[in-house]
């Protein structure tokens, strides 16, 4: 499977992206992490990480075949957390990472 010229492979470093929503007039104190990489066995995983802000979260690891797959899905998460203003009442920022 072909990856797109402009999309750099995922290697060791991956693609990172980490989200925060905030709104005190709610209490709305929200994280959300999205990771990519490998395993130990060379498997591409898609690492979720969200919560809190200050507490260490939930996380899950999905695992998937190909490239392709992790970027559609970091991509699908991606577009939820763009929902948040009508579920949350506030955006998601980036705090840091690349990717996004």
């Amino acid at each position: 499977m072909r990856v797109a010229p402009r999309d750099p492979p995922i290697g060791d470093g991956g693609l990172r992206v980490h989200l925060e929503a905030r709104n005190p007039a709610r209490n709305v104190f929200r994280f959300y992490r999205l990771e990519t990489g490998r395993d130990l066995f060379g498997t591409l995983v898609l690492t979720l990480t969200s919560g809190r802000i200050g507490s260490g979260g939930r996380w899950r690891i999905l695992l998937a075949g190909d490239e392709m797959a992790i970027r559609k899905e970091f991509d699908r998460r991606l577009r939820r957390r763009a929902t948040a203003p009508r579920r949350l009442g506030c955006v998601y920022l980036p705090v840091s990472g690349e990717g996004a």
